[in-house]
């Protein structure tokens, strides 16, 4: 099996005012291509401007691979 790390870091989104911060471990086996991430959004009522986070993925890979994810003003994810 495969396994792989990952965590939220803060880019122009906050934790813990605009999204909820995780963290755990992803298992792949056989033909496993794909897992989920879950990061709730926190609407907090204020129209704001696009905001970014990343997480990172640490495992078997040379470096830790990241993905940018963008909070759009309404909360929804781009």
């Amino acid at each position: 099996p495969l396994v792989v790390s990952y965590r939220t870091v803060d880019g122009t989104a906050i934790a813990g005012s605009d999204y909820t911060p995780v963290s755990g471990v992803l298992f792949f086996s056989g033909n496993d291509t794909a897992r989920a991430i879950n990061v709730p959004v926190l609407a907090d009522g204020i129209d704001e401007n696009d905001e970014s986070f990343r997480i990172i993925l640490a495992g078997p890979f040379a470096a830790p691979r990241e993905l940018t994810l963008t909070i759009l003003g309404d909360a929804v994810f781009r």
